[in-house]
């Protein structure tokens, strides 16, 4: 599962979102992250 979020955390560099959070299921907490990238605007 941490390659899972290993895998995430690379395509939250490529793709542009505001407050995204993912429910970890072992922890139970909820992490969020914001990214920018310039993807949306070529």
């Amino acid at each position: 599962f941490k390659d899972f979020v290993r895998n995430i955390e690379k395509l939250s560099r490529l793709i542009e979102v505001n407050s995204i959070y993912f429910v970890y299921p072992d922890k139970g907490d909820m992490f969020d992250f914001s990214v920018s990238a310039n993807i949306y605007s070529r």
